[in-house]
């Protein structure tokens, strides 16, 4: 993880990889995580990735409507 400063001091960025499992294949996506703290409370975050690259984990003939 690489951590970022930002000009507002509520604000910091954090560069990270997501890692999981999706239908069987495990990944690793990168990610940009922006929270806003105020006085130890988490305010609000932001997460910011290319969601594009989940869709190519999944089976070309996989079907969203059906839950496994």
């Amino acid at each position: 993880m690489v951590v970022w400063d930002a000009t507002d001091p509520e604000v910091l960025i954090a560069e990270h990889e997501l890692v999981g499992e999706v239908v069987g294949t495990r990944f690793r996506v990168p990610n940009l995580l922006v929270p806003r703290v105020w006085e130890g409370r988490i305010l609000s975050t932001r997460s910011y990735f290319a969601p594009g690259q989940f869709a190519d984990l999944l089976p070309a003939q996989a079907d969203p409507s059906v839950t496994p």
